[in-house]
């Protein structure tokens, strides 16, 4: 597990929405509805303080006091990266998110009017909004062409480490902030595809394909597969043939970022810096909905999905591993799941608690 010592580099958490942090009111067919009702998770506040830290409850007076211009950095309203809809502004210029305990992106498969109106839900104040990373959406995992279609997705965390890690190295060497960024983003799906296809032709034509390359077949059964072959295509020689460039592992990469989703599917191509949350769903949601009300009946605490509580004693664990893809390879991670026993239930929560407490964080549902 490591040593107690802080570590040398912050974690990235990516986080899923539907089913992970919130339960959203679905139709007969089991899609979710639009604008339909939504229900947060239990301790799901609890997690975004422990990640995000003091700033969280921060009015706009006190944030610029303990976040001072000068210690910012900022980018132009058009050089803003996808996923940045909710950094603060002031006159022409974009606040990059400030330092926080826990990097934090958001990442749906829902479409940026749902996963807009559910970021707000959960995070009512554009200060706190502000302090996440990205917020990505379903343009980031489909085409176009499918946006309104039920089809497979898998979330790549290396288009997460591209455009992060890509992004803090422009902020270092840029001129001055008007200064474009030079790299190529691979946070929108449509754009991924017409690389691969193109270096895959540069490739053939060179008869200097890699081995990834030559083992993908020509035609792919359907888009899913294929960016999922973009991916091994990226990753192959650290993305040195890609047009890309050679993918950057500074600040973030597979030994300091964590997926929380209820998918394993979505999560394969590193299965091993996925933690797989069970399924947060309307029996859960509305225990939760009676509990809140003014008649909570004989709904308790202890009848609440407290797996966000267990998430939180997860992260503080990690906080002091070396390398996250190790410890879930020796099976860290194997007690936090819905087969989990009692005892199991009562390690996580317990861990939560204290680094809560220790924090001075509210442990409330």
């Amino acid at each position: 597990m490591g040593d107690k010592a802080a570590p040398p580099r912050t974690l990235l958490l990516v986080l899923d929405l539907n089913g992970t942090l919130l339960y959203r009111k679905k139709q007969g067919n089991g899609r979710s509805v639009p604008g339909g009702s939504i229900t947060p998770r239990p301790y799901l506040q609890a997690l975004l303080r422990y990640c995000l830290g003091p700033y969280y409850d921060m009015k706009n007076g006190e944030l610029a006091k303990a976040w001072p211009e000068d210690l910012r950095d900022s980018t132009t309203f058009h050089h803003q990266p996808i996923g940045s809809q909710f950094w603060l502004r002031a006159e022409q210029a974009a606040w990059c998110p400030p330092p926080t305990p826990v990097h934090v992106l958001i990442w749906s498969s829902a479409t940026k009017e749902n996963v807009n109106r559910m970021v707000e839900t959960m995070m009512t104040k554009p200060v706190q909004r502000a302090l996440l990373q990205r917020v990505w959406a379903r343009e980031t995992l489909v085409i176009p062409r499918l946006v309104g279609v039920k089809v497979d997705t898998t979330k790549d965390l290396s288009i997460a480490w591209d455009e992060l890690n890509q992004w803090e190295k422009y902020l270092a060497l840029r001129d001055t902030q008007c200064s474009p960024p030079s790299f190529l983003s691979r946070a929108r799906a449509e754009d991924r595809l017409m690389y691969f296809r193109q270096d895959r032709r540069a490739s053939k034509r060179s008869g200097k394909r890699k081995k990834v390359g030559s083992d993908a077949p020509k035609v792919f059964e359907n888009v899913s597969e294929e960016l999922c072959a973009e991916t091994q295509f990226r990753l192959s020689d650290h993305g040195a043939h890609s047009s890309y460039g050679p993918l950057l592992d500074w600040p973030f990469g597979p030994a300091n970022t964590i997926l929380l989703d209820d998918s394993a599917k979505k999560a394969r191509c590193q299965p091993l810096n996925h933690i797989c949350i069970p399924d947060y769903d309307k029996k859960k949601a509305l225990t939760f909905h009676q509990f809140t009300s003014d008649d909570p009946a004989d709904v308790t605490e202890e009848d609440l999905d407290d797996y966000l509580l267990q998430f939180v004693g997860v992260l503080d664990t990690l906080l002091h591993v070396e390398d996250v893809t190790q410890w879930v390879r020796d099976g860290g991670a194997a007690t936090f799941s819905d087969t989990q026993t009692p005892e199991e239930r009562a390690h996580w929560v317990a861990r939560g608690r204290e680094a809560l407490s220790r924090l001075c964080i509210p442990i409330v549902p």
